[in-house]
């Protein structure tokens, strides 16, 4: 093989070179398997185990608020958040201050919403049993209302698969991480500069299109002289077998002439 390929090649890779591509499909990858906790965060006093009147909407009416089934007890600490599975399943949980996690429900299933309430069922069945309702009835209020164990009422929607917002939504609206906040505005700062470098191209910097052109042109040039060369050098070969074919044929005939 030609080295000059090989050297515009090394030339072009160590200008524009791929890390920063590799580095983004690395950083794809890491981000594909991140932790399983939404990255919310819910204050333990806008979580409530409530009495409701199924199935909760259009009209939601919550009573005797209380700490969220299985989780009760005066020393409460941290915050809550859902964790999801691969196979679909999202449970309930509270990170307490110390790190630990404390399960509340295996399972939950979303049941209505409204701008400042989000209502779902904790560990649901099918509706035979106990608790009444199907599951362990849990409210959570958004910041827009104020927190505490005060009940309420509230217009509500149910959700489906074709709801205009989904309940992991409103929960990244209402209780996102400022962390992950922080992190979502510089991947988008940093999205907008890879958008703006990439339209400054390489036809539009002059620089790099002098260098271009000169090693397009220069590559061009090789590959001419080179298939010049052989042409000219295939050409003296059949001249040269036409010449000594001419003269073989003249050596056969002269003997020809001297036999006679």
């Amino acid at each position: 093989m030609s080295p000059v390929p090989v050297f515009l090649s090394t030339f072009l890779l160590a200008v524009f070179g791929p890390t920063d591509v590799v580095g983004d499909l690395r950083g794809s990858a890491a981000s594909s398997s991140s932790d399983k906790f939404l990255p919310i965060e819910i204050p333990i006093n806008r979580c409530f185990d409530v009495q409701w009147n199924p199935p909760g909407y259009p009209l939601l009416n919550a009573n005797y608020l209380q700490a969220p089934w299985g989780d009760g007890g005066d020393n409460r600490d941290g915050f809550y958040t859902f964790q999801t599975f691969t196979n679909g399943t999202i449970s309930f949980v509270r990170k307490a201050d110390d790190g630990e996690i404390v399960p509340v429900f295996q399972e939950v299933e979303f049941l209505a919403i409204s701008d400042d309430v989000l209502l779902f069922n904790g560990d649901p069945h099918d509706g035979d049993g106990f608790p009444l309702g199907g599951g362990y009835g849990t409210l959570i209020k958004a910041p827009s209302i104020p927190a505490g164990d005060t009940d309420g009422s509230w217009t509500t929607k149910q959700l489906v698969n074709n709801s205009k917002m989904t309940a992991q939504e409103w929960l990244m609206k209402n209780f996102q991480t400022s962390a992950t906040r922080n992190s979502s505005s510089v991947d988008k700062t940093k999205c907008q500069q890879h958008q703006s470098t990439t339209r400054t191209s390489l036809w539009q910097q002059p620089v790099w299109n002098m260098t271009f052109f000169f090693l397009l042109g220069f590559v061009c040039s090789t590959a001419f002289f080179v298939v010049k060369s052989k042409c000219y050098d295939r050409k003296r070969i059949i001249a040269s077998d036409n010449n000594h074919d001419d003269s073989s044929k003249n050596t056969y005939v002269g003997s020809d002439l001297d036999s006679v």
